[in-house]
């Protein structure tokens, strides 16, 4: 064999590699770009419309978006309960501040809270029940004019 001509096992191993790190580019992507880790729903408010995680277990909602860096402004993240109850949210974990909006079983804004900073010890409360609680980055209740009482479409399957 000359000098520089590699095996067969050589260029398998490299062929390898070379997949290998463009599953893991696309992985990478999809996993930061697209919600669908734990389902995705379309939510609109008004004209604005926000592709969202939904969490509808328990295991979904305590990880919440503690495994984001950031939440782009197309996004959110829809918090799903099987009843309508006063559902307090933590900031405990996150690595940034969100908007939140709790709605009414018949999907409409029940109460808001703006930029929920992150931390070890705040907890927002609602002023009464809701049955879905809608995490949106920091800033959009104000930018997309979110009110009480305005309705909220999205389709839920679960």
């Amino acid at each position: 064999m000359e000098y520089g001509a590699r095996s067969h096992a050589e260029h398998s191993l490299v062929w390898i590699g070379i997949v290998a790190t463009i599953l893991l580019s696309i992985g990478f992507v999809a996993y930061t770009f697209w919600p669908s880790t734990m389902g995705a729903t379309n939510v609109s408010i008004g004209a604005k419309t926000f592709q969202a995680a939904v969490a509808d277990t328990n295991e979904k909602r305590a990880l919440g978006l503690t495994d984001l860096k950031v939440l782009p402004e197309n996004q959110a993240l829809l918090v799903v309960y099987d009843r309508e109850e006063v559902w307090p949210i933590q900031t405990k974990g996150l690595a940034f501040p969100i908007d939140v909006v709790w709605l009414s079983a018949n999907k409409k804004v029940a109460y808001v809270a703006k930029d929920a900073k992150p931390s070890t010890t705040a907890t927002y409360t609602p002023g009464g029940k809701s049955r879905y609680v809608l995490q949106l980055p920091a800033g959009s209740i104000v930018r997309h004019n979110i009110t009480v009482g305005k309705s909220v479409k999205f389709d839920y399957g679960g």
